[in-house]
């Protein structure tokens, strides 16, 4: 019953910050708007009163937005905080009874953490929003058809972009993971067995080892760089 519970909560929540984004996106256009109406309607006939009724409607228009954005990332990180509560005593147990506990490892608690900071994080409004992407660039039509073909051809090329630095970096950047973790996971062992390595008078060793498992981490990440510069 409080998984059902637990769900149902996260489902009206994502509905919830859905509509928020609905909103949020549909208040954007305020801005393409108003200059259109500008444009059309004040400049033509140099009517100051329009330009002042339309200039005190997008005001407010951008003050509701701003009201807005801080009331979703406060609703995001209450929800994040509430999934916290709600599933940090199982993430807890999960972690002592698991298979590395002995090793201290408590790799449930870190992916909860994880979940956590991503929904309080304003990183997640981007898949909200990411919908409503199609839907202006399909308004761009109606403005004009060459603005919308220039942006769709724009948005495909970078896509094609992305999607060539996604492959180029995808071998580099898990040899980069695997060589940070190896080197932590040493650093790790060498740190319990701390005082049998002293007492062999290895420390130089551990050290050596260490450094040549960080150093390769160092080579791999700057690599992985690299290809992100371009």
């Amino acid at each position: 019953m409080p998984s059902y519970t637990n769900r149902r909560v996260l489902s009206k929540s994502v509905v919830e910050m859905g509509l928020f984004s609905a909103v949020m996106n549909t208040l954007v256009l305020v801005l393409p708007l108003y200059m259109l109406q500008v444009y059309d309607r004040v400049l033509p006939a140099a009517n100051l009163d329009t330009l002042t009724y339309l200039t005190l409607l997008a005001l407010s228009t951008l003050l509701l937005f701003g009201v807005l954005e801080v009331v979703r990332g406060v609703y995001a990180s209450r929800l994040a905080a509430r999934l916290d509560v709600s599933l940090g005593t199982s993430s807890f147990l999960a972690a002592m009874s698991g298979p590395r506990a002995g090793l201290g490892d408590v790799q449930a608690l870190r992916d909860l953490a994880t979940v956590r900071g991503f929904i309080a994080s304003r990183t997640i409004f981007f898949l909200f929003d990411l919908p409503f992407g199609p839907i202006f660039v399909g308004l761009l039509y109606f403005i004009h058809p060459l603005l919308f073909l220039v942006t769709v051809v724009g948005a495909v090329l970078m896509v094609a972009i992305a999607m060539l630095n996604q492959v180029a970096s995808s071998r580099p950047g898990k040899e980069a993971a695997e060589s940070l973790n190896a080197s932590m996971n040493s650093a790790q062992a060498f740190a319990r067995n701390f005082e049998t390595v002293r007492a062999l008078g290895m420390v130089s060793n551990a050290i050596e080892f260490w450094g040549t498992r960080f150093s390769g981490s160092l080579h791999a990440s700057d690599g992985l760089a690299r290809i992100n510069a371009f």
